[in-house]
């Protein structure tokens, strides 16, 4: 892509998204989505694993096990509700591998993933997309949805990246049936992790669960840097990108990771429910 085109693709994703941090975004993640393989970008997030001996682990198909830390991070962000028949959104869902295993082992009945990159979707729906599992582009801060349409909706380690939180909270209030729940997880810098808290208590949902994960997060860097390592030398990226990716990894090694350590970051979840 030369110069001109690329400056047209900015122009065109700034008037759709309305801010140049989320353009910024969108366009770092269509690229990340055309220039890596479907198994390495199935999913992005940090991972989880358990720190306590009776907290069962997923039981996973043995294709799956190279993705486990993953999968068991949207397993965590999802447990306490009974998901059985229930029909679930996630916003912010990226290549789909979050919104397949749901479906894969959780048995919910319906899923929709909604993602702002239009490259991530299409290739969601080429690998994932199937009876009860569709993907659709579009942004959280309007969300093309009726009101009190999902039983669930789920962000997985995506907000941060939100300028615009409260409409995100706003519209995941609007498509909630009542009695539904909002599954959120993700990490802030820690002195302004009060901030989360007074957007969520603005809103009319109840917190049902507040629960800091963050040495769970880091228990699943550990164990996962190699996979994580060798993904990002397969990608068809600069030097340049492959040092941003590689702080975003959040390998030993990456500010990121002593972040996570050092208490500098929090990794949270929380459970509320729509009341009214």
């Amino acid at each position: 892509m030369n110069i001109y085109r690329a400056l047209g693709s900015i122009h065109a994703n700034f008037l759709k998204n309305g801010d140049l941090h989320t353009t910024v975004m969108h366009n770092t993640y269509d690229k990340f989505a055309k220039n890596s393989s479907a198994e390495d970008v199935a999913f992005m997030n940090y991972g989880y694993h358990s720190l306590d001996v009776s907290e069962e682990s997923p039981v996973l198909d043995p294709k799956d096990e190279i993705h486990r830390y993953p999968i068991q991070l949207y397993h965590k962000a999802v447990s306490g509700i009974d998901l059985e028949g229930k029909a679930l959104l996630e916003v912010g869902s990226g290549r789909g591998g979050g919104a397949n295993t749901i479906k894969k082992y959780l048995n919910v009945e319906s899923i929709v993933g909604i993602d702002l990159s239009g490259e991530a979707v299409n290739l969601a729906n080429r690998d994932f997309g199937g009876e009860g599992i569709q993907f659709e582009e579009g942004n959280a801060y309007s969300l093309p949805f009726d009101d009190n349409s999902f039983d669930v909706v789920l962000n997985v380690e995506s907000s941060h990246c939100y300028t615009q939180f409260g409409n995100f909270l706003s519209e995941v209030q609007r498509v909630l049936r009542p009695g539904g729940h909002f599954m959120y997880t993700d990490f802030r810098i820690t002195k302004d992790i009060m901030n989360v808290r007074n957007h969520l208590n603005a809103t009319d949902l109840e917190i049902v669960l507040y629960e800091d994960i963050s040495s769970n997060v880091v228990k699943a860097l550990d164990l996962d840097t190699y996979r994580r390592l060798e993904m990002m030398e397969r990608t068809n990226f600069s030097p340049m990108e492959k040092k941003k990716l590689y702080y975003m990894s959040g390998v030993k090694g990456t500010a990121m990771y002593r972040d996570f350590v050092l208490g500098v970051r929090t990794y949270y979840r929380y459970i509320l429910k729509k009341t009214g």
